[in-house]
């Protein structure tokens, strides 16, 4: 309602003075001052606005009439008057702040004051244009809380559910944007708003109702509404008459409705106590790419609500009427009864679902069926939310349901259902037990064969009864190792056995009055095994270990209600025994259990993250072992790529995925549990960065010395990526040989036969595939079962052979020119062989690793000191050879192709020159008889490369006395190749006076050495078309 659509009578006197006859009107009075009015209803208040200039007190006996008053004295701009009003509403609020008018427990019969001030709210002048009032607005907003202090104590009762409907858009405006507006879970705050939009939607225009939907913070959503509810809203919202449609109240797009659920999702796991780096950075990253949004509206944002009050839960009473229990059973058939809530609905809302007890029964069954039903409110307006069949979601209620029991006049122990995390409820359906309510039988009803005689144990007062109580989520982490509420003991056991007689009794030392929940029999069971405590024992508390573990409730389930009466030294009469395997698992066990309390892994290590995850197995530890996955994918992801998982670590700490693979004893068998198969797919994929590829490995001492130490699962884990780089597949082939020298008696056949088959052989050079395989065949076959080193590869002579050809024919055949002989073998010899071996095999695939010696080479760095060629020149003789070669890695030789290549040196006495030469070799790591003699290996190979020796003028390097290797360079295993001449010495007339045994060597030495490098070549590129396998 507006002001009066005239200008008001600002200087109306004035306006007049002077101009007044001097012979007034009837009364005498010469002026008129007229009060134009847009009706006759507010003639009072404009009479009252007056008075106020008179008596300086505002004439209102309700907040209608005060803001009716307050509404004309701005419009006669009556000083003071607005000021007054406002105190006047303020002072009716702030008096029934906190009464029973107020609170809860109103009747409804009174309105309490905040109530009757928002139903006047189209009397609200706008704020914007009198700043005075909104003063007075925030005063009421801080009222009503109070009033409906939270969404379940609103919906869950009737009156106050009947308020809310009556309340006009600007008062759910002030709850809903309170931080003081308490809830169980934000989709309750939807499910408030869509069941006040149900009876208000013609009220409200689109922007209105885009205001009051932006205050629900939908990111808090839980992972059901967000799948199923979110989406059908704005499913209805798109496809709607957003005007017109009730159904498409909730305007949001299909679009924001997906981000806002993987932004949700993505903060939730940032969340977690172990939260990975990678999902900190995909939450950063889509927050970054959301610049489409406002990241600003409550929509997005992550701040709480307070729980709800109580913070010792809600009781709700239900009740059937005996003439309602009676109709049905006169009926006859099988019948369902849902009874009605105090609040006259027959269900109660909670974690935004609709929670409905029935009862339901066959005719002539001894016993009735219990359950609590589950479903969307229909006040969303969406019909697939209301079809049990459309929704496909889980819900899960803290709650207690039971039903009366009576003898005589006094209520008996209820029957009860109990209701936790736990319980997975689907939305649309029920759960509970088909025979949890005895009904009497006739030998037991003493004559009354009536209908309700079978129900005489669960009547009274005219009424069948019982109550659903809300459990609040409990505060536990602080109580974990406390007595405080803690209704029984842990204890931590190994079994030992006692070498007495029979009848030594497992409970030696614990008291008689003492129920123990790991014996399947009475205590006094007699056994010959004793359970041996460890350290203190723990303060529990059933509630909590009942709802986070499968294996505490069975313990305490199986003992319910057998608990003697007298308890033991603490007054605790259940004594819950976990049964160790050694006195080490205890620290974990309790750290599991620690995670049932406090939601976080204790855990400061890979090992003990393990040594938890398999006691959170053992005792079924919900959530427990998904968080110890997360802590270890964790650390890992934080140390990828920085220099503690990289080349370039010092050595001093372990690496978290060596740290990781170090503990490969923990690991549960992959059968047992399939989840670890996720862990360790995370763990492979941080190996293969630190471990990057063959000659990085086979090159660097240091990291040499971690492939020696690892578990056989790791190196499985490097040979079977696609990832893990090679120069070639014969050099992936002397790493497995380098790992298995020492580590064979820590392998069985079955392992060695899982690493040897993952070497891609038919990709193995055709010195390798003619020399190498054929001997470490022989050796199999001839030293195979028994368990020799020397026999680690497990293949026999024929295949090794069948390899050999299988390879140079795919070879021949895939070339551009190949002719139609060799297509045809290969062809042949393909299918031929599919009935022999396993193709399928890594043995047999010619998918190529990556390359790893790219672009300009490989540089590795050597040196021989001073002192070390000093002590060479000084010995003398016809020919010196320099052989004692330092790599900056630590080793005296680099492996390329699955061969060793050492730098070698010679100098003829008295020669201007010497010669620089490159060595290669086959590594001892084969264990072949005399695998250094040249003589027993006949093979020839090529190596790109650049082989340098530096020389120094004036501090400037250059490499200009280099040696260089490609395709037509053909080394004999065990020979070397080079220039007789490429290092030209020093002559006595360039000495000057120094004549020691290093001047010749003068342009070669620089801080005491002599350096050089051996860079490795890229490989030129294969024939179009050909299968990758070098020869």
């Amino acid at each position: 309602m507006g002001l009066p659509d005239h200008d008001p009578p600002t200087g109306a006197i004035d306006r007049w003075a002077g101009e007044v006859p001097k012979v007034g009107g009837a009364d005498g009075l010469g002026l008129e001052l007229r009060v134009s009015l847009n009706s006759e209803e507010e003639e009072p208040a404009a009479r009252a606005a007056i008075g106020f200039a008179y008596t300086g007190r505002v004439q209102a006996s309700s907040m209608r009439e005060a803001l009716e008053v307050r509404r004309q004295a701005a419009y006669l701009q009556v000083e003071g008057c607005l000021e007054a009003c406002d105190e006047f509403i303020r002072g009716r609020l702030q008096a029934a702040s906190g009464s029973s008018s107020n609170g809860r427990a109103h009747d409804g019969t009174d309105q309490p004051p905040v109530l009757e001030f928002f139903g006047c709210a189209a009397r609200f002048p706008d704020p914007a244009e009198e700043p005075s009032f909104a003063a007075v607005l925030a005063c009421a907003k801080q009222v009503l809380v109070p009033h409906f202090p939270d969404v379940l104590a609103v919906l869950n009762t009737r009156c106050l559910r009947k308020q809310l409907l009556a309340l006009p858009a600007v008062a759910v405006e002030a709850l809903l944007e309170s931080d003081a507006f308490g809830t169980d879970t934000e989709a309750s705050v939807l499910s408030l708003l869509a069941t006040w939009m149900t009876a208000n939607f013609k009220k409200t225009d689109a922007p209105t109702r885009k205001r009051l939907c932006r205050l629900v913070r939908l990111v808090q959503l839980d992972r059901t509404y967000l799948s199923c509810v979110v989406p059908a809203l704005a499913a209805a919202f798109s496809m709607g008459d957003a005007e017109n449609s009730p159904c498409a109240w909730f305007p949001i797009g299909f679009m924001e409705a997906a981000f806002i659920t993987n932004l949700s999702f993505t903060t939730h796991l940032t969340s977690l106590p172990n939260g990975s780096a990678d999902d900190k950075l995909a939450r950063d990253e889509l927050l970054k790419a959301a610049n489409k949004y406002d990241l600003t509206s409550p929509w997005y944002s992550f701040a709480a609500r307070p729980p709800c009050k109580p913070d010792k839960g809600t009781t709700y009473k239900w009740s059937i009427s005996e003439q309602k229990l009676k109709e049905v059973l006169e009926a006859g058939g099988d019948k369902i009864l849902v009874p009605n809530f105090q609040n006259g609905l027959p269900y109660v809302v909670a974690r935004g679902f609709v929670w409905s007890p029935r009862i339901e029964f066959e005719s002539g069954a001894s016993a009735a069926g219990l359950f609590l039903n589950c479903r969307t409110s229909s006040a969303y307006q969406v019909h697939e939310l209301y079809d049990a069949e459309q929704v496909a979601g889980i819900a899960w209620l803290d709650a207690h349901l039971a039903v009366h029991c009576w003898e005589g006049d006094t209520r008996a122990r209820n029957i009860m259902l109990d209701f936790d995390a736990s319980s997975k409820f689907c939305i649309g359906r029920g759960m509970g037990v088909d025979d949890m309510l005895p009904l009497l039988q006739p030998a037991g009803m003493d004559g009354n064969q009536g209908p309700l005689a079978a129900w005489g144990r669960y009547l009274h007062g005219g009424k069948l009864s019982g109550s659903l109580r809300l459990r609040p989520p409990p505060p536990v982490a602080e109580l974990f190792g406390s007595d405080e509420d803690a209704d029984c003991r842990i204890l931590f056991c190994v079994k030992d056995r006692v070498p007495g007689e029979d009848g030594a009794s497992g409970e030696a030392g614990v008291s008689p009055f003492r129920l123990s929940a790991d014996d399947d029999a009475a205590p006094s069971r007699k056994t010959r095994k004793v359970e041996r405590e460890m350290g203190s024992s723990l303060p529990g508390h059933k509630f909590v270990l009942r709802r986070t573990s499968e294996w505490f409730r069975t313990k305490i389930d199986r003992w319910a209600g057998e608990a003697p009466k007298v308890g033991g030294v603490d007054g605790l009469g259940l004594e819950l025994r976990v049964s160790l395997n050694s006195e080490d698992e205890e620290p974990a066990a309790r750290a599991a259990i620690g995670f049932a309390y406090t939601g976080r892994v204790q855990a400061g290590s890979m090992r003990e993250a393990l040594e938890v995850w398999r006691q959170a197995g053992y005792l079924q530890v919900e959530g427990c072992l998904e968080a110890c996955d997360e802590f270890i994918r964790g650390r890992l992801q934080a140390a990828s790529g920085s220099s503690i998982n990289g080349r370039a670590h010092d050595g001093t700490a372990q690496p978290p995925v060596l740290e990781f693979f170090g503990c490969a004893a923990l690991f549960p068998g992959l059968a047992e549990d399939p989840r670890f198969i996720a862990v360790l797919a995370c763990t492979k994929q941080a190996l293969v960065p630190h471990l990057p590829d063959a000659l990085a490995v086979l090159n660097t001492h240091r990291l040499c010395r971690q492939l020696l130490a690892m578990p056989a699962v790791a190196v499985e884990a490097l040979l079977e990526s696609d990832a893990f780089g090679t120069d070639t597949e014969a050099s992936v082939l002397l790493l497995l040989a380098v790992w298995m020298k020492f580590n064979f008696d820590r392998t069985d056949a079955p392992t060695r036969e899982r690493l040897c088959r993952l070497v891609r052989l038919v990709q193995l050079n055709r010195t390798y595939l003619s020399c190498v395989l054929p001997a470490m065949a022989a050796a199999f076959s001839m030293d195979g079962a028994e368990n020799s080193p020397r026999a680690w590869f497990p293949i026999g002579f024929m295949e090794a052979a069948f390899i050999t050809n299988f390879s140079v024919t795919a070879y021949l055949a895939s070339l551009p020119n190949a002719n139609a002989d060799d297509k045809l073998m290969w062809g042949r010899l393909e299918a031929m062989s599919k009935c022999k071996y396993d193709l399928t095999s890594p043995r047999y695939s010619f998918a190529v690793r990556p390359q790893c010696v790219l672009g300009e080479g490989t540089t590795n760095d050597w040196s021989i000191s001073e002192q070390e060629l000093k002590k060479v020149l000084e010995a003398g003789g016809d020919k010196i050879a320099l052989n004692v070669f330092q790599f900056q890695a630590g080793v005296h030789y680099v492996v390329a192709r699955g061969l060793v290549w050492s730098p070698r040196i010679e100098l003829e006495s008295g020669a201007s020159a010497a010669g620089l030469y490159l060595i290669c070799r086959t590594f001892t790591a084969y264990q072949m008889h005399k695998p250094s003699d040249a003589e027993q290996v006949t093979g020839v190979v090529c190596l790109d490369a650049h082989l340098a020796v530096h020389s120094w003028e004036g501090g400037s390097r250059s490499d200009k006395f280099s040696v260089e290797f490609g395709s037509l360079s053909k080394f004999c295993i065990g020979s070397f190749m080079g220039d007789d001449a490429r290092l030209p010495l020093l002559q006595p007339a360039a000495m000057g006076g120094n004549r020691g045994p290093l001047a010749a060597w003068g342009r070669y030495l620089h801080e005491g050495k002599l350096t050089g490098s051996l860079t490795l070549l890229p490989p030129p590129p294969a024939a179009a078309g050909a299968v990758a396998v070098p020869h």
